[in-house]
């Protein structure tokens, strides 16, 4: 019989659909408490974390907020920082090593270049309006062509039924419905850019066999091949400068096929970053901060 783990949430949904649930439950058995558990699960939403006893305390950050590692004893996030406490595993990776989404993994290391006939422009799936640069470009890309909006933020093209059963429902049903309705270009902003925050709006693009228009992480070369999509580095929220540049380039490839083809045809990833991709280093942190390996 597995050894029993008691476990509690703070301040996140606790959900056996959590990775680090699908992780714990491999090697024990679970019991969930708050009552000083053996390990807290804890994220930002909230204060509760702060307050609530437990033998050991792990704080993952998904969202662009610097972790306090004197506050936590371990933590989780996307930030790249030397210290035996803490591991790099951003919300992208997070989402990949889910047990239901696990096959994405496969399609973004085999990508299919073959895909043409795309007749649509640009698409943008977005709810929150926090993002100046985000919101800003997306205006600006509108002087050149109609960027189709399918979320809350600019909606103007609700095609796509927008309830919500889970979060992997609406991701599947976003993937499928763009892959039926193909775009040459997805704009995939993230909310504010930091060295290492990537969230799951890259590689959401990338299986909707489009070339993402991305912004974010400054360093986002060391997670996906950046010779497969547009990366935008502006610097502030009013770069008309490089807003000009990166619709320049956008207009070049949506008007020269063989040019669109040429970046299309790049690998999502390089060889090295997909055999990094299969890696799930989570699963070897949690385990080694519950047996004191830490």
């Amino acid at each position: 019989m597995k050894p029993l783990l008691t476990v509690g949430y703070a301040d996140l949904d606790c959900s056996n659909e959590d990775l680090f649930v699908q992780i714990l439950s491999k090697y024990f058995r679970i019991e969930f408490t708050q009552d000083n558990p053996d390990i807290l699960l804890c994220s930002i939403f909230g204060n509760s974390r702060y307050s609530i006893r437990a033998k050991k305390k792990l704080l993952w950050i998904g969202e662009n907020v610097r972790p306090h590692l004197n506050d936590f004893e371990y933590v989780i996030g996307y930030d790249y920082i030397q210290d035996s406490r803490y591991l790099r595993f951003p919300l992208w990776k997070y989402y990949l090593h889910l047990d239901n989404r696990r096959h994405y993994i496969d399609e973004l290391v085999n990508k299919d270049t073959t895909i043409k006939n795309r007749t649509n422009f640009m698409s943008f799936t977005v709810s929150s309006p926090n993002g100046l640069v985000r919101n800003n470009f997306f205006n600006y890309a509108n002087n050149y062509k109609q960027v189709d909006s399918f979320g809350k933020l600019f909606n103007n093209k609700p095609d796509i039924v927008r309830y919500r059963e889970d979060s992997y429902t609406w991701q599947k049903r976003k993937i499928e419905y763009f892959r039926n309705n193909p775009y040459k270009f997805s704009m995939c902003f993230e909310n504010s850019k930091h060295s290492g925050y990537t969230t799951e709006k890259l590689i959401d693009a990338m299986l909707c066999n489009t070339i993402p228009i991305y912004y974010g992480d400054p360093s986002v070369y060391n997670d996906f091949n950046v010779d497969s999509f547009v990366n935008c580095d502006f610097k502030d929220q009013n770069d008309l400068s490089g807003f000009n540049d990166i619709l320049s380039y956008i207009k070049r490839l949506d008007t020269d096929d063989d040019l669109y083809e040429s970046v299309y045809s790049k690998q999502w990833l390089t060889d090295e970053q997909k055999t990094k991709i299969y890696t799930n280093d989570l699963e070897e942190f949690i385990l080694d901060i519950v047996n004191d390996k830490i």
